[in-house]
């Protein structure tokens, strides 16, 4: 059985080719290749949404016998400078021996060094 050729009516009226033309119609499979190349974009695009970003800074956490406290990390190392090692020697405990550091609740930020001592900061500021 020969396939039946179908010529259009009139100039610029539109037709529709045989089944077995379809697939060998430059326009659809090019369309088909655009949808398909969108499809896979969506699927990248949302599958990449529900990944949560690798590049975002960490806040490193530890906990020490005092309670928990986050530093920085930076250059692949994690950093707590703020960690503090003495009570304040204040009142009856000035120039008396380090009391160890009273204990917290929740998590103490670590990622700025705590104040100097006035001693040292005065030494330096003096020269």
């Amino acid at each position: 059985m020969e396939r039946e050729h179908r010529t259009p009516a009139a100039p610029g009226s539109s037709w529709l080719p045989h089944r077995s033309d379809l697939s060998a119609d430059p326009v659809r499979s090019t369309v088909r290749g655009r949808l398909a190349c969108l499809a896979s974009l969506l699927l990248l695009l949302t599958l990449t949404a529900s990944v949560p970003a690798t590049a975002a800074p960490r806040s490193p956490r530890v906990s020490i016998d005092k309670g928990l406290v986050a530093g920085a990390s930076a250059d692949g190392v994690d950093r707590f400078p703020g960690i503090p090692y003495a009570a304040p020697p204040v009142g009856a405990g000035r120039w008396q021996p380090l009391a160890p550091a009273t204990a917290w609740t929740g998590t103490r930020s670590a990622t700025s060094p705590v104040a100097a001592c006035s001693s040292v900061a005065a030494r330096a500021a003096l020269g």
